[in-house]
């Protein structure tokens, strides 16, 4: 091998030539070439940079995270507290979660919770849902997906504030639908919470006009593209409002500014009536209400967004259009109530352009009915300063009452009404200037009573009537009048005849002096009686045929009176002559279908209560009884004649009806009073029950028998009938008037309890096949009291009064006309009488009409069934009589 040979293996030369640490060899005269980095290096070198980055990085965005955890629980559990406070009404807790860096901001939140509408959009139409509040959220709300999500919180890029919007649903007032809002609230960190705040200024931006033919609105820029549409639709509505309101007279330069602001105070001023309207007043300012962001927002997208923003128009609109129509109006009074009236006319109006739901309807006027709701009662609490005071029933009648005034009265337009009430400071004499403007009107005929007036037209709204009036009645209306000059009655009486199918009126008889007159079981027969003041007589007669017929021909000075007492078939009837000399009484049976010169009599062995066939009768007392004290039973009537004696049992005794036989064809049932019949078998009566005591101190029992067997069956005791009449009812004492009954009622038994302390009658519908008794009517009996059926035995009428102390001059009295089968009750004022008992009311043989004397030169027909009435005015002065004749 040679020497000079150079040995090197694949590891040296490789190992030579992967050193990059050696220095490269200079070559001489040449500057020495650069190193190069190896690209391996660099790109570990890069990834170790990159992965401590990204470690820093996440560890730096887990501690972000991790922050805005712990605020988002931090603002949730203040936005909880916030709803909790509202919910409870708990002022303290609510003052605690506000913060105090703008005062007048502050207090402006005090009052929107004050009025408890910091989420309540009651003002605008729109209340919570039920159960939708408090909106209580937790941290997990947060986590779900973006469109579902109940609740978004966006912080300020300094994390010092929240700003929270929540989806809350509302019903609308007007059309029962379920919309939703987006309710906004901002809050900012205080030292240990987050605090409710208002938002910063450029959170609102600057401020924007919209100009239109009617309305200049200003609004902030942030709800721009609501109000600019809010703007142009509101526009438009008080163009049609002007165009189409009855009576409103918009002059020509009607025009309205107002400006949608992010002051709270303007959503707390809606919580008074016309509060916007007076608060710009007390401003000396344009009209400012709540811009929509402090209201709540649509939804941004689809359906739910048209149908929010619909409702929420119409929630500016009552506010807008209201205004126009109190600036139409001229509107200047703004002391309590009458901003309140002002603002339900306002939205009876609004109810008439479509923008809200007018909420009056037929049910409203059954109450006022049912209740017996007079217009002085309503002006009782019309004149209340605080509306809280009212409650949501007496509210509703209030409103009742608004659209009575606005409906119901000839030739009266809302409008008017708004006008009329503008003038005047006393609400007794803004009704009295309403009605005066309907009487000017003329026309329609209207009674002069403003409580008649009212029910008539509830009557007419809560029937289901059709247009067409029912048939006229086959019958004539006879009426006995006395003539009036001024308020006073005259000594001058006259038979009146009215054809229905005529529509004339006809005068049959006139006599100086007075005259009665009452319906018999035969529709072709009246009784009438008259006092003439020449002589000094009384002369029971009958009219028959078109003509008088003497009943009773007075002889020796003695003359008879008969109360209209008769068999079922009208042809026997009670009459009493009285002694001249002793004043006592002595009472006979007239025969009417044998009068050739006064009627067959035949004496009577008491005073008869027939069965419904007249085949047999329950006779009261002796030959002398008298229904002093006690009730006379003529056809279906029950009149109780006033007296100071109590009601007291006398001897009771079963017979013959046509009384043939005398005494010894009775048989005794022992003592007791107000008989009555269920059937051609069944009877009963009202007993006071044995004892020990004193006899003022014995409670009464009702007792049914049979005609085979006396001996009562069942026993009614009244204490199980007196702890069903009303809590109100104070006397300590109660006893048993009378007791009621009709052939086609025969489960049903009308108890008359009477109460002498506050002289009032309670009617009591005693079910004899369940044993419930059931209070339905009652009056004060002072003055006057009847009770009767109709024909078919549906409806009950009940006379009386429903106050008991009566202005002078007053000479009305009040009848409820009641539905058995619906429990629904008609009122109806009608005139006293001037004798008792005379009767101011008659059915149809039918059943179909109620003729009824109201008011002094004023009759009504009443079809009860189809909700119609007609009022038939006269010049003949105090009609207290009427009957119906088949002629």
């Amino acid at each position: 091998m040679s020497a000079n040979f150079d040995w090197q293996t694949e590891e040296d030369e490789r190992r030579a030539q992967d050193n990059i640490w050696d220095d490269e060899p200079q070559l001489s005269g040449d500057r020495p070439p650069r190193r190069r980095l190896p690209w391996r290096l660099v790109t570990v070198v890069g990834v170790l940079v990159a992965l401590v980055g990204a470690l820093i990085w996440w560890r730096i965005d887990k501690q972000v995270e991790a922050t805005l955890a712990a605020f988002r629980t931090d603002v949730i559990a203040s936005h909880n507290l916030v709803q909790r406070a509202v919910a409870e009404n708990d002022e303290e807790i609510f003052r605690s979660v506000l913060s105090g860096r703008v005062p007048a901001w502050t207090a402006a939140e005090m009052e929107v919770f004050g009025e408890q509408l910091m989420f309540d959009r009651t003002p605008l139409g729109l209340s919570p849902t039920e159960g939708s509040l408090p909106v209580i959220l937790t941290a997990g709300d947060e986590e779900t997906p973006a469109g579902e999500r109940p609740v978004t919180i966006d912080f300020s890029p300094d994390l010092n504030e929240a700003t929270v919007t929540v989806a809350q649903s509302y019903r609308v007032d007007a059309t029962n639908e379920t919309i939703v809002l987006r309710q906004t609230t901002v809050f900012r960190r205080g030292d240990s919470r987050w605090l409710l705040a208002p938002p910063l200024d450029e959170f609102w931006g600057e401020w924007v006009t919209n100009e239109g033919d009617y309305l200049s609105l200003i609004y902030p820029r942030r709800d721009e593209d609501i109000a600019g549409r809010l703007a142009e639709d509101i526009d438009r509505q008080i163009a049609e409002m002007c165009a189409t309101l009855e009576d409103i007279n918009c002059s020509a330069d009607l025009h309205l500014t107002a400006r949608l602001d992010y002051d709270p105070t303007t959503l707390a001023a809606l919580g008074q009536p016309l509060g916007a309207l007076q608060r710009a007043r007390e401003r000396e300012d344009i009209l400012e209400l709540p811009t929509p962001t402090l209201v709540g927002l649509p939804p941004e997208d689809g359906e739910q967004s048209e149908a929010a923003y619909q409702a929420l128009a119409a929630g500016y609109a009552r506010h807008l259009v209201g205004a126009a129509i109190a600036q139409s109006i001229g509107w200047r009074f703004w002391d309590s109530p009458r901003p309140r009236l002002f603002e339900m006319f306002v939205d009876y109006q609004l109810g008439e352009l479509g923008i809200t739901s007018w909420p009056i309807g037929p049910a409203d006027y059954q109450h006022v009915l049912d209740k017996n709701i007079r217009l002085t009662d309503i002006g009782r609490f019309a004149r209340t300063r605080r509306p809280d005071d009212l409650s949501a029933e007496q509210l509703r009648e209030l409103q009742t009452t608004i659209d009575f005034l606005a409906n119901g009265l000839p030739g009266v337009s809302a409008a008017d009404a708004e006008r009329i009430m503008n003038r005047n400071n006393s609400f007794d004499l803004f009704m009295e200037q309403v009605f005066s403007a309907a009487d000017a009107e003329g026309g329609e005929v209207m009674p002069r009573n403003p409580d008649m007036a009212f029910w008539l037209f509830a009557f007419r709204q809560a029937t289901a009537s059709s247009d067409t009036p029912p048939a006229s009645p086959s019958e004539s209306l006879y009426l006995s009048c006395t003539a009036v000059d001024g308020n006073q009655a005259t000594d001058t009486s006259n038979l009146l005849q009215y054809d229905p199918a005529g529509g004339t009126w006809t005068e049959k008889y006139s006599l100086p002096g007075f005259i009665w007159m009452s319906a018999l079981p035969n529709p072709q027969t009246l009784l009438m009686q008259e006092f003439a003041v020449a002589d000094e007589l009384w002369r029971t007669n009958v009219w028959r045929d078109g003509g008088l017929v003497p009943a009773f021909v007075a002889r020796d000075g003695r003359y008879a009176i008969s109360f209209g007492e008769t068999d079922p078939q009208g042809r026997f009837m009670v009459a009493y002559t009285f002694d001249p000399q002793s004043d006592t009484a002595h009472n006979f049976l007239l025969d009417l279908a044998d009068c050739p010169d006064g009627c067959a009599t035949t004496e009577l062995e008491g005073r008869p209560v027939w069965s419904p066939n007249g085949r047999q009768a329950i006779y009261m007392g002796d030959s002398q009884s008298f229904p002093d004290g006690s009730f006379v039973s003529a056809g279906s009537r029950y009149i109780f004649l006033q007296s100071s004696e109590e009601m007291r049992d006398v001897s009771l005794a079963l017979g013959p009806g046509d009384a043939a036989g005398g005494a010894s064809s009775l048989t005794s049932l022992g003592n007791g009073r107000s008989p009555f019949w269920l059937d051609e078998r069944t009877y009963g009566y009202v007993r006071r029950i044995a004892t020990d005591g004193p006899a003022a101190l014995a409670d009464d029992e009702i007792v049914l028998a049979t005609v085979d067997e006396p001996v009562p069956f069942r026993v009614i005791p009244a204490a199980d009938l007196y702890q069903f009449l009303p809590e109100d009812a104070t006397a300590r004492r109660f006893s048993i008037g009378y007791v009621a009954t009709h052939p086609l009622q025969p489960d049903k038994l009308f108890v008359v309890v009477m109460d002498p302390v506050d002289m009032r009658a309670y009617v009591i519908i005693y079910d004899l096949e369940t044993q419930r008794p059931e209070t339905r009517l009652n009056l004060y009996y002072h003055l006057n009291h009847s009770l009767s059926f109709s024909p078919d035995g549906r409806y009950l009428i009940l006379t009386g009064q429903d106050v008991w102390r009566t202005t002078a001059g007053d000479n009305s009295a009040v009848m409820l006309l009641h539905n058995i089968a619906d429990n629904h009750t008609i009122p109806v004022i009608t005139r006293l009488p001037f004798f008792l008992p005379s009767v101011v009311y008659d059915w149809t043989e039918d059943g179909r009409w109620l003729a009824v004397a109201m008011e002094d030169g004023l009759v009504g027909l009443i079809a009860p069934d189809e909700g119609y009435a007609k009022l038939l005015p006269h010049g003949y002065g105090a009609c207290t009589s009427v009957a119906w004749v088949q002629e």
